[in-house]
This record gives structure tokens, sequence and C-alpha cells, in this order.
């Protein structure tokens, strides 16, 4: 099963196909939920846990920090560690892409409380690394766009140097950018307003992730509506 891809870690040393593997699983349970094809809280629940962020995979951190919690990087045994941090970054992008889908779209209401029910328990930590990975994101398909000359940004906040890093992992960066963003964006909002003046020093990392997000998707929304043709859909 491929979404059983990251559990294999434990039985041998993994190679990039079962990363490729385990984010196939995501793309294809994605689809699934999103078809309509699975609707039981039960199986949907059991299908979601190899999916789910921990605390230690998403740990809530300031913007700017010196320390590493925000890199992609291997805590396993890997002959492919260009390729593990696809593990992560694929939860990420599904709980993005389900989390807006469930905003914007036309569910089946058990289904949805067993989706937030089960994503909402990191959901902070979540969108801070959904926010780091969107900027990212955002930069190298900048730099994509400029390809006559213009270089990839060597680091960034979810990858020390970028020559470590697979060229599936950018693609998908560049790729899920947007839904990241805004993604973390919601989450970030609603994280803000429901915290308690106790959390007045979480409130406000929270907000500076916020101010640095809204930029960019602004600037995406500018260059998708510039590119956009009378007569498109």
């Amino acid at each position: 099963h491929a979404l059983n891809a990251e559990s294999l870690l434990e039985e041998s040393v993994a190679t990039s196909g079962f990363h490729r593997l385990f984010a196939a699983g995501c793309d294809a349970l994605f689809v699934m939920i999103n078809g309509g094809f699975v609707s039981e809280p039960v199986v949907i629940r059991r299908l979601l846990q190899p999916l789910l962020l921990t605390s230690e995979d998403v740990p809530f951190t300031a913007f700017g920090g010196k320390d590493e919690k925000l890199l992609m990087k291997s805590n396993h045994v890997t002959d492919d560690s260009r390729s593990f941090p696809l593990f992560r970054l694929s939860k990420l992008c599904f709980a993005a892409r389900v989390s807006m889908m469930i905003e914007v779209g036309d569910m089946n209401q058990s289904a949805v409380s067993v989706i937030n029910g089960e994503l909402e328990k990191e959901v902070v930590g979540s969108a801070v690394h959904s926010a780091a990975a969107a900027m990212d994101g955002f930069l190298l398909s900048k730099a994509h766009k400029k390809q006559s000359g213009g270089e990839l940004p060597s680091t960034g906040l979810t990858f020390a140097n970028l020559s470590d890093v697979d060229e599936l992992i950018v693609d998908e960066l560049v790729k899920n950018w947007p839904v990241l963003a805004t993604s973390s964006v919601v989450s970030l909002v609603k994280a803000i307003n429901d915290a308690s003046e106790e959390r007045s020093a979480q409130r406000e990392t929270m907000e500076l992730w916020l101010s640095k997000l809204l930029p960019i998707i602004l600037i995406g929304l500018r260059e998708a509506l510039s590119e956009f043709k009378p007569g498109q859909s």
C-alpha cells in the first residue's frame, strides 16, 4: 500500500522509490476523497493515519530563527537523502489541499468532521511549516520564470543547500506553493483569533508569519490575473 511506504523504513533502508510511492499515495487519496469515492468516516480515519503530522514533524518555530526546525531532512537511514523530505512535504501538501477543499467545497459533513478532527491536531505547527515551504516554493517559481540567466536560490527556509534536494521536491514546492500559502493563512488567522492572552508571544509569532505570507499571495494573484486571457475558464 502506497500510504504505508514510510512505515517500511523500519524494515529496510529506504530508496527514492519509497518516497515517490508515498507521494503518489497522497495524491491518490486526495483524488478519492475529492471524487467522493471514499466517504465512510471509519475508512477515512484509517487512511489518514499515515499522513498525519506529529509535533516532532512540525514543531512550532519563529520566523527567522537560527535553529533547524524548518529544514526538510532525514532522521532515518536512507540511501537517498535528497528525496527523503518528500515524505513530510507530501503530508503538508495533502493537508493543505484537503483543508482548502473543505473550505470551498461541498463534502459529506461526517467526512468533513473526521478530516478536520485529524488534521487539526498539529494545525499551528503545520501552518508554520506550510508557510515556510510556500515561501521557498514562491522564490523557486520566480527563479524558474527567469531561466534566461536567473539562478535558483541556493538556500531557503526549508533547505540548507538546494543541491542536497531532489528535483522532484523542487517541482512540488513550485507547484504547491499557492495552496500551501492559502491554507497556512486560513489556519494562522483562525489560530490568532483563538489565541488567549496567555499565549500572546505565540500570537505575535503567528502574526509575523502571516505578514510574510500575504505579500507573496498578492504577488501571485496579480501575476495570475495578468496572465489571464478573456475566454479562459
